[in-house]
């Protein structure tokens, strides 16, 4: 049995593709190619480059499948280092809320999580923040920016900025409206003497654009632009608002108040303040645990960085945390002119490190 692919994106990881769905991966060209083994098309979430896949799904009456990265991805953004987790959604995909999502359902399923299970999210919990280790990793652990230090957890509320076109807006029924909305609010209060605005990864690496406009004429805005630990960050704060940032899940982990304003996959819950007026029928007796186990032991699978073959969650984020002491040794570039092939190339034989 087989799974169709249509970007050579996917095409490159069908090794990862193939270990954790058991099927073979064949590149099609168009709809002529989906015969009666193919167990479904694959595509890269909802984004516009699936558009073509999604097209021939419909058409062919065979099953679309969503591939995205998981939480825990590589040390840079860009497409040349091989990411850690992949996830492969059968309903859905998890930043959509207009739609069911595997992850919604496995949401539901772990409401009622035994004990073992419940200490294991505990410990993966723990570790995420002892290792500081997010979706991308390009920072030194530990280490707070000049321009925070000094501030109060109790008087500081972090407003979190994302790129333009980002698929996760939308699908979190959201858009400009609910930026402008975010930082409006922010201002009005006079209870807070620190707003911290914190710039999307891909905006400091020169990759997209930003929705939040600068400058934002108050003195108590600072604007972050620089790669530091969310988990540092987090601390220097009492309050942490998003429109659908994947941060505002690690501030449920780490343990703060998060206002949502848009309904990303871990708003409408019970667990985060939600501004915005698009009701979603979710459960709302959960816990942070119940939502860490969901995401990072069910809905996610993990590869070795060196050999692709699947492992585990906590090996995952130990190797991360090891490749990421070795890029702050020896911090590297990718030359954003290469096509893929050959970043990707140029990554496994000259700038991968060895295995400790």
């Amino acid at each position: 049995m087989k799974i169709g692919v249509f970007t050579k994106g996917l095409w490159y990881q069908r090794r990862e593709i193939e270990r954790i769905s058991g099927y073979s991966v064949v590149f099609c060209k168009g709809h002529n190619d989906i015969t009666s083994d193919f167990v479904a098309i694959a595509g890269w979430g909802y984004k516009e480059s699936a558009d073509f896949a999604r097209k021939v799904s419909k058409d062919t009456l065979c099953p679309y499948w969503a591939l995205e990265d998981g939480f825990i991805r590589a040390i840079t953004p860009g497409v040349a280092e091989p990411s850690s987790s992949m996830i492969i959604d059968r309903q859905g995909i998890y930043y959509d809320a207009r739609s069911q999502s595997e992850l919604q359902t496995l949401f539901d399923e772990c409401i009622e999580l035994e004990g073992a299970k419940i200490k294991i999210a505990a410990e993966a919990r723990c570790l995420l923040r002892k290792l500081e280790i997010s979706k991308y990793n390009n920072f030194i652990p530990g280490r707070l920016p000049s321009s925070l230090k000094g501030f109060c957890d109790s008087k500081s509320i972090l407003l979190i900025d994302q790129t333009m076109g980002d698929f996760s807006i939308r699908g979190a029924i959201a858009s400009s409206k609910e930026f402008e909305k975010m930082v409006s609010s922010a201002l009005m209060r006079d209870d807070v003497d620190n707003i911290i605005i914190k710039t999307h990864p891909d905006v400091v690496a020169g990759l997209k654009k930003g929705m939040l406009k600068h400058p934002i004429d108050d003195p108590r805005v600072t604007c972050l632009s620089e790669n530091v630990s969310p988990w540092i960050l987090l601390e220097c704060v009492c309050e942490v608002h998003t429109v659908s940032s994947q941060l505002g899940f690690e501030a449920l982990v780490a343990g703060k108040e998060v206002h949502c304003w848009g309904m990303p996959f871990y708003a409408g819950r019970g667990l985060t303040v939600d501004h915005s007026n698009n009701t979603v029928k979710r459960c709302k007796n959960a816990c942070v645990e119940q939502l860490v186990y969901a995401i990072y032991f069910r809905y996610c699978s993990y590869f070795d960085h060196w050999s692709r073959m699947p492992i585990d969650f906590f090996k995952a984020v130990e190797q991360l945390a090891y490749l990421r002491s070795m890029y702050n040794k020896k911090p590297f570039k990718i030359p954003s002119f290469l096509p893929r092939e050959l970043k990707t190339l140029y990554y496994g034989k000259i700038l991968k490190p060895e295995r400790s």
